[in-house]
């Protein structure tokens, strides 16, 4: 966007912007701060998951989210984990992946979202297919035959 008013104010007033600097996400300072967290937290953490005292070893937690009998809670966790890789990867390719400027990089990494998003909903229609019996499939109007 900033290019695109760059050259709108150049083309209205014939008088040169400059280069447009963008500082990068994440500072030096900030990068050294994470990275020093995350060696500090990664021993407790592995301790943690050793033990089996995270909360996805917690029964009460998956209880609470089954619902009635069980199935229903399986199936929401399965389908919303499908839907939030699509959401994922749809937040990543339109916030991220347009400041990266190599662009056999941004094609690469598109194919790959484009691909396991299709997986992901995929797995939804089939899984939906499975337990209703119904099946998606297009329309194709009757003058088209």
């Amino acid at each position: 966007m900033a290019e695109s008013m760059s050259d709108f104010v150049a083309s209205r007033t014939k008088l040169y912007v400059g280069p447009i600097h963008r500082p990068p996400i994440l500072s030096r300072n900030q990068l050294g701060f994470l990275f020093a967290v995350l060696l500090i937290w990664t021993p407790f953490m592995v301790k943690k998951v050793l033990t089996g005292q995270t909360l996805l070893h917690d029964p009460k937690i998956w209880l609470g989210g089954a619902g009635s009998g069980m199935q229903l809670g399986a199936e929401g966790f399965a389908i919303g984990f499908l839907y939030t890789i699509v959401g994922l990867l749809l937040a990543f390719v339109t916030h991220v992946l347009v400041m990266v400027k190599n662009v056999t990089v941004q094609r690469s990494i598109m194919v790959v979202s484009l691909v396991v998003s299709f997986w992901a909903v995929n797995k939804v229609i089939y899984l939906d297919n499975w337990k209703t019996g119904y099946g998606v499939h297009t329309f194709w109007p009757s003058s088209w035959k």
